[in-house]
């Protein structure tokens, strides 16, 4: 039988720690009646682990490793005893500090007191405190029982100590009597369970660690609340436009956010109908060019449709830099900032059957069909291609006065004149400049 003793403070010259060393002598002293197999008390105390403050939101299990140590001593014990002293009234902060690395250890478990390093462990928890006047250093006890407890530790009985200062003295064994009598009256019928399988919810870990990776992104990536102009979602451009010379700006480098209202369900028409061409047409092999957060895969795997291989691309940092953190966990999905005029960025290793063109030939209107072919038919040797641009005619809810829209929108017929095979459709979407045209082109 395994008896393990933790002081949860961290001084130096702890009375906590120098209270448990005293019940390890008398431990020392006798510990007859109780089995042959009973060894004397362990003693372990916050110094001899060293954990740092509990600073972790994530439910994903990962500890330091003075933590890990931590863990396996409680493990080990098939009785604990905790020393904790009272702080303000209140338990400790290293006994917390040590309790809150357990829960984060254990993925937050949300189904408390069935997988954690003290789950049906017998613990008996005493304070040495200086003062002696009642209840002085026992006035923690109900909120330190409860939350042993809600943790599924077996609070067997709690002890104060008092005059400690006079009373926890070298060799004084005698103080620690009443407390070490009660552990061996314990010990002398008690049998540890048999080791057993908690029953964890992982799924909930799952929840809380994604929710977690969600919120921490938007602060990473300095989401904003979606910007809107006339009840739809738009980026973030002014509203009065008085130069009828104005353009929709393109930009290469831009924030996450500045795009963001092409990640809204207002605007996954555009997307869902790209989707449809990929899923009919079984195309296992994609590239996406200005792919941005790539959202054709959050619809495609919505759709149950997982078994392609994609490489999407984009000239801005911050979105790719995002996007490699959702899909980290995908060996078939790769993003990379590059642009579509350096080819030796944009080479993959899997037969590509579909390229994808979101509103990016329009960024080199003279030249597009060229870079079209050099791309798609001679670098990549597709036989899809996918086309989306703006239309020139836009709701006026949905647009500017005054500010023109950059599209190669009317040059869509000389892709239909050139390739086998061609199919175009209109989408309207009720975001910004929401009236999108789709090509499907059969090389």
């Amino acid at each position: 039988m395994k008896l393990i003793g933790i002081s949860f403070s961290h001084a130096e010259n702890s009375l906590q720690t120098r209270g448990l060393e005293l019940l390890r002598q008398r431990s020392e002293e006798s510990v007859t009646g109780v089995g042959d197999n009973t060894e004397p008390m362990r003693l372990y105390s916050m110094t001899d682990f060293n954990m740092p403050v509990c600073n972790s939101n994530k439910s994903d299990g990962n500890v330091p490793e003075s933590v890990e140590k931590f863990i396996s001593v409680l493990e080990e014990a098939d009785v604990l005893v905790f020393a904790i002293s009272e702080a303000t009234s209140h338990y400790s902060a290293g006994f917390k500090n040590a309790m809150d690395w357990m829960v984060v250890k254990s993925k937050f478990n949300a189904k408390l007191g069935t997988d954690y390093a003290i789950t049906r462990k017998p613990i008996f928890v005493v304070t040495f405190t200086p003062t002696v006047k009642e209840p002085n250093g026992a006035r923690h006890f109900d909120m330190t029982k409860q939350l042993l407890e809600k943790l599924g530790g077996e609070v067997i009985k709690s002890h104060v100590i008092n005059d400690a200062w006079k009373t926890v003295i070298p060799g004084r064994t005698s103080t620690v009597y009443e407390l070490f009598n009660d552990i061996i009256a314990f010990l002398s019928f008690y049998m540890p369970d048999a080791p057993s399988t908690h029953t964890k919810d992982d799924n909930s870990s799952l929840r809380w660690l994604n929710d977690y990776n969600d919120w921490d992104r938007k602060w990473k990536y300095e989401w904003k609340p979606i910007h809107k102009v006339n009840g739809m979602p738009w980026p973030r451009i002014p509203t009065e436009i008085t130069d009828s010379d104005n353009e929709v700006p393109l930009k290469e480098d831009y924030k996450l956010r500045s795009m963001d209202y092409l990640d809204t369900p207002e605007a996954r028409p555009i997307f869902d109908k790209q989707a449809d061409i990929i899923i009919e047409n079984n195309i296992k092999g994609i590239v996406d060019v200005g792919c941005r957060i790539g959202i054709i895969n959050d619809i495609l795997h919505e759709r149950g449709y997982t078994d392609y291989k994609y490489m999407g691309f984009d000239t801005s940092p911050q979105p790719i830099a995002y996007v490699k953190e959702v899909w980290k966990d995908y060996d078939n999905i790769e993003y990379r900032c590059a642009s579509m005029y350096n080819e030796k960025d944009i080479k993959v290793e899997f037969d590509v059957d579909c390229v994808i063109w979101s509103g990016v030939l329009l960024y080199d209107p003279d030249n597009h069909m060229e870079l079209f072919k050099k791309l798609t038919v001679d670098m990549y040797n597709a036989k899809h291609a996918i086309i989306q641009e703006p239309c020139k005619e836009q709701d006026p809810k949905k647009f500017l006065k005054n500010m023109k829209l950059q599209t190669i929108e009317d040059d869509l017929e000389l892709y239909a004149g050139i390739y086998s095979d061609y199919d175009e459709w209109t989408i309207d979407a009720d975001v910004f400049s929401g009236r999108r045209k789709i090509a499907h082109v059969w090389i």
